[in-house]
């Protein structure tokens, strides 16, 4: 018994001391905040006066490496931050009252720094909400933010994303292979949703890890080992009198995976075929589907200029805050789900889900189009959404003169690339590269590498840059 209550002492003293030592670390940190603010306040008129250069520094930030013997990231970190302080005289007294810490000065600066203006006329709502937040909820409102109040620095950073997506597979010593990957915000939840699996349930062997189910469902994904069977395509006998279009506001018929987005382009797959030999007719349905969810503000997915900074809301299920341009490509072939809350955390509502494109609808293009209408892509209609010219936002209909077949790559390329696709009177669609696209028909290539017309000998001045091919109009 006296052992037993010698235990129980030493546990609750040694957990006293542990309290104690806890609390001491929290008000040392709340300190070194403190300490990290007053030396920011000093290092704006430090840095604004180059007084650096008279100590024999190149920048303020070698001073501080040189000085203190912090990180140059560290440095860069406060040299950041004073310099955005000196520009916002609001935040900077933020800052100073410890309302706010440099952290979050940090964040705002990264976000801010090209916007200036808006940054201005948001400053007390920005404030006010970073104050409650983490970093991660501070990080996605601010990305949010940056977008809603920018179309063009949105259009940058999306297509600065879709640019840098890369996967590298290094062979290690023992003949396997380590790597690592950078994918768009879509590319990457359509992989997270499809490597999410559950926990192995219990039994004589040991459940895997997280990491190795992922690992596990990534290898049966490239073996092809989670394609289901054919059960949504049908031989093409000829008879295509039942699979004229239907009216865009009919319902979505049984089985019809409206709101996936394709796991893939497959690009190889240009023959509409299966393995005996028959040709498939598109019965305006999917296949492989994966289902990518998004929950999105009203004010953002109508684009509305008066938002509430603390409502908006555009973000995945397993990734991050998107921008306008991967919403605008994620809702061009998706279903809506009307959801209506009271504050943040209520929900009173929930609708059901209603596909933008109606199966129908969907039927009718692919047994229009076939396969991708980018410019020399033959990927089959198996693989591909649907895609409007004009955008929903604009008021795109979804009609059949404004939808088009495309695949995942191209699809993307098309949002987040630069890239354009365009609809030319004569029915024909022009491919457009970056920052290419014209009001009038320019040259363009078709599908077989001849010129849409012969090339001007006499071009004005100033040509515009030729779009890369031309899709020929639909029979």
């Amino acid at each position: 018994m006296g052992d037993l209550v010698g235990t129980l002492s030493r546990q609750s003293t040694e957990g006293v001391a542990a309290f104690v030592a806890g609390r001491r670390a929290t008000e040392l940190v709340s300190l070194s905040l403190a300490v990290l603010a007053e030396a920011v306040r000093w290092l704006i008129p430090f840095d604004e006066r180059d007084a650096h250069a008279a100590l024999g520094f190149t920048s303020p930030v070698r001073h501080l490496e040189a000085t203190t013997g912090c990180s140059a990231d560290h440095g860069q970190l406060l040299v950041r931050v004073a310099r955005f302080c000196a520009r916002h005289e609001q935040t900077a007294a933020a800052l100073r009252l410890g309302e706010i810490n440099v952290d979050q000065v940090d964040l705002l600066a990264r976000f801010a720094h090209d916007l200036p203006e808006p940054y201005g006329e948001h400053e007390t709502d920005l404030l006010n909400a970073a104050v409650d937040r983490t970093g991660e909820e501070l990080t996605r409102l601010l990305r949010q933010w940056r977008w809603r109040v920018s179309d063009a620095v949105a259009a940058e950073d999306t297509e600065r994303a879709w640019e840098q997506r890369s996967l590298t597979i290094n062979p290690d010593l023992f003949g396997g292979a380590s790597g690592r990957f950078r994918l768009d915000p879509t590319g990457a939840e359509i992989l997270a949703a499809a490597l999410d699996t559950p926990p192995d349930p219990e039994g004589p062997v040991p459940p895997r890890s997280l990491a190795q189910r992922r690992a596990d469902a990534l290898v049966d994904l490239a073996a092809g080992d989670t394609t289901p069977p054919v059960d949504d395509a049908e031989p093409d006998t000829g008879d295509t009198a039942d699979d004229g279009p239907s009216d865009e506001t009919g319902k979505a018929g049984d089985g019809g995976n409206t709101g996936d987005i394709a796991e893939e382009s497959h690009a190889g797959h240009s023959a509409d075929t299966e393995a005996g030999g028959s040709e498939l007719r598109p019965t305006g349905r999917r296949r492989r589907p994966v289902n990518v969810d998004l929950v999105v503000d009203l004010s953002t997915l109508t684009r509305d200029p008066e938002f509430d900074i603390e409502a908006l809301r555009a973000d995945l299920a397993h990734g991050g805050t998107i921008s306008p341009q991967v919403l605008e490509q994620l809702i061009c072939d998706a279903s809506l789900r009307r959801v209506i809350m009271d504050g943040p955390s209520l929900v009173i509502d929930v609708g059901e889900a209603t596909p933008i494109i109606s199966t129908g609808l969907r039927r009718a293009i692919q047994i229009r189009d076939r396969h991708c209408q980018f410019a020399g892509c033959t990927t089959t209609w198996l693989w591909c959404d649907i895609h409007h010219l004009t955008p929903r936002h604009d008021d795109g209909p979804n009609s059949q003169a404004n939808l088009v077949l495309l695949c995942r790559r191209h699809h993307s390329m098309i949002h987040q690339g630069g890239y354009a696709l365009a609809r030319q009177l004569d029915g024909t669609l022009i491919t457009y590269p970056p920052g290419h696209r014209s009001e009038q028909q320019p040259w363009g290539l078709k599908p077989n590498g001849q010129w849409t017309q012969p090339p001007d000998p006499h071009p004005p001045p100033d040509p515009q840059p030729p779009p890369v091919a031309a899709r020929a109009a639909p029979p």
